[in-house]
């Protein structure tokens, strides 16, 4: 499929035949191989056709620039988060978790994604981040990823009503939504001191404990 947006970072098209495909592949990982060994500056489209073992021409025949690649790149992180969300909401196993365990392994999910984003290209998510936000896109059961890790959410807050102090889980859901992305994106960017990662996970999940009201000794899950 031709690109339709009109812009220089929607690949030009779609690889249809399987050895198209692989070629994409081929691209793609040269040049998280690139990035990653070297940054930013040493990533061109040069030096990714030669890493993946393509002509120059076969590369600019699905992408206009370095750019798109990296954009293409960043398309695959989200479509893994898709991915992560989509076993969140509908894995028994993590909805039968006690609570901290439960919050602990969300907060996990957004701090990794936003951690591979920026390790990827930090620049390159301050530049067009916005534009590989998830929250607005659509899964396959019509619903925003957003109101599906709100309902788990909801659903997760409600079946420990009874030890927390929590009148409403639909409006703490929004609230531990905005206290996970808010800190990761703010990890991400480097704009805490310089805390571990770890560290600051922990310290959100006990904050968000302690909004919710949790009274370990209430739980009937351990």
């Amino acid at each position: 499929m031709a690109n339709e947006r009109g812009d220089n970072l929607t690949p030009r098209r779609q690889p249809t035949q399987g050895r198209a495909r692989v070629l994409i592949t081929a691209i793609r990982q040269a040049a998280r191989e690139i990035l990653a060994a070297e940054g930013p500056d040493a990533l061109t489209t040069n030096r990714v056709a030669d890493r993946a073992g393509v002509s120059i021409g076969s590369l600019y025949h699905y992408y206009a620039n370095k750019e798109s690649i990296v954009a293409d790149i960043f398309e695959e992180e989200v479509q893994a988060l898709q991915r992560d969300i989509d076993d969140l909401a509908h894995g028994v196993e993590l909805s039968d978790l006690p609570l901290p365990r439960a919050l602990s392994e969300y907060v996990a999910m957004v701090f990794r994604h936003r951690r591979r984003f920026a390790n990827i290209h930090r620049e390159f998510v301050r530049d067009f981040g916005t534009r590989f936000e998830l929250p607005s896109r659509r899964s396959p059961d019509g619903r925003t990823y957003e109101e599906i890790t709100v309902a788990w959410l909801v659903d997760l807050v409600a079946d420990n009503r009874h030890a927390t102090g929590v009148s409403d889980p639909e409006v703490a859901a929004h609230m531990l939504v905005l206290l996970a992305d808010g800190f990761a994106r703010a990890t991400a960017e480097e704009r805490l001191p310089d805390i571990a990662e770890s560290e600051i996970c922990e310290g959100l999940v006990r904050a968000m404990l302690g909004y919710l009201g949790f009274r370990p000794e209430l739980s009937t899950r351990s």
